[in-house]
């Protein structure tokens, strides 16, 4: 089962790298369940800040690593526009990361495809309310092989290029915004997921048996209560039934994934 942990390191952060970073964030190597929370500082404008990982390979059929920035509106300095990029341990471009949401923020998804992840992220800080959700977690950035990456973050329009060269080109309306909360999910591969907490609200207990009972006895393409797309067949044989809730119940009560 995924625990969360909070990166409490203060960031540093440069303006254009032509050498491997000095000043990052490192947070460490991620081989197992974890969901990170890391707050980001830019001191000026068109800073780049640099934050180390280290993760297992993850492909189409398992594994995976989510990337995401989330958009507060109760911060006056939040970075509105933010745009990141991996880099491999040489200063290579892996992958970019684009805009998603109505916020366009920071937004990755590589390796498994199916089942989808979690849609626990929305576009205003309102609260974890269900709706307003991301595209959906579906590995749509491909695999990522084990290794030591470098994500490069910085706001406005940003030009990244090889060998660890950034350019900020940031607006003047811009200029004030320096802060954002950066996501980081990782699941390795050898370890089958299968999270229970169908509802989000942060918790494994009855109120997803009960989350689950509903989305199977009142299906509906439009439900605004499951807006971020939980899929009732939580076992996965195709049909979505009260195997599904016995499975549920199991993974609840044991911790433990069916193989």
């Amino acid at each position: 089962m995924n625990t969360t942990a909070v990166a409490t390191i203060v960031c540093v952060c440069t303006s254009l790298a032509a050498a491997q970073p000095t000043e990052f964030i490192d947070l460490g190597r991620l081989d197992h369940p974890v969901t990170m929370s890391t707050p980001v500082h830019l001191r000026f404008a068109g800073d780049v800040a640099w934050l180390r990982f280290e993760v297992p390979r993850v492909t189409a059929s398992s594994g995976f690593v989510d990337i995401w920035t989330r958009y507060e509106l109760r911060s006056a300095l939040v970075l509105e526009s933010p745009r990141a990029m991996i880099y491999d341990n040489l200063g290579h471009r892996v992958r970019g990361l684009g805009g998603a949401g109505s916020s366009a923020q920071v937004f990755g998804s590589l390796g498994q495809e199916a089942p989808r992840r979690p849609q626990n992220i929305v576009d205003n800080d309102y609260g974890d309310v269900h709706g307003g959700c991301y595209g959906p977690f579906q590995g749509d950035d491909g695999a990522l092989d084990a290794g030591v990456y470098w994500l490069a973050l910085a706001n406005g329009v940003a030009g990244f290029n090889d060998d660890w060269a950034v350019a900020v080109s940031v607006p003047t309306v811009h200029q004030p915004e320096r802060d954002t909360t950066l996501y980081i999910r990782v699941h390795p591969p050898e370890i089958p997921f299968c999270d229970p907490d169908l509802n989000w609200d942060g918790n494994a207990d009855q109120d997803d048996v009960a989350y689950l009972i509903d989305l199977i006895t009142n299906p509906s393409p439009i439900d605004p209560t499951n807006a971020c797309g939980a899929d009732p067949d939580y076992n996965r044989d195709g049909t979505a039934d009260m195997d599904d809730v016995r499975t549920l119940i199991d993974v609840i009560a044991s911790g433990e994934c069916p193989p």
